[in-house]
């Protein structure tokens, strides 16, 4: 199941045509720039491989991609994030936007990096600016390992 995972996401990053209600879906073909600024040099299957990827509340919204009242996320995120990071004591723990921040530091996990967001409304430079201080700040973890 694994294989078949990275297999989609890798046909469908490299060519960036992931959709959303027959939309683009802007965040994963910018995760794709992203992740090769923490893996630089690797493949995008190598990065997938290497990188463990979840959503911040780890519930579904009513409408997908849709708003989650505090009280829902606040119980989503402790029922099932805070598990799911405890069992990666050691992870590096990349914050993709302000709200998976806030969500993380309310069940008591610090983010070592914040991020903006891939469909953020920052300019492609920005971005662009801020992952590679992403990527620099991973690869310093990294090194101190």
């Amino acid at each position: 199941m694994l294989e078949q995972g990275v297999e989609y996401f890798e046909r469908h990053l490299s060519r960036n045509d992931l959709r959303r209600d027959g939309k683009p879906a802007p965040y994963h073909g910018q995760l794709s720039k992203l992740l090769h600024e923490c893996w630089p040099g690797a493949s995008l299957e190598e990065t997938l491989r290497k990188t463990f990827l979840t959503n911040s509340v780890l519930c579904s919204a009513v409408k997908s991609g849709g708003y989650h009242c505090r009280e829902v996320e606040r119980a989503c995120c402790a029922t099932y994030l805070k598990p799911t990071l405890d069992a990666l004591p050691r992870a590096f723990v990349l914050a993709l936007g302000k709200k998976a921040a806030r969500r993380l530091r309310q069940t008591g996990v610090s983010p070592d990096y914040c991020a903006i967001h891939p469909s953020s409304r920052y300019s492609t430079k920005q971005k662009e600016k801020d992952w590679e201080r992403a990527g620099s700040c991973f690869r310093g973890w990294l090194d101190r390992l």
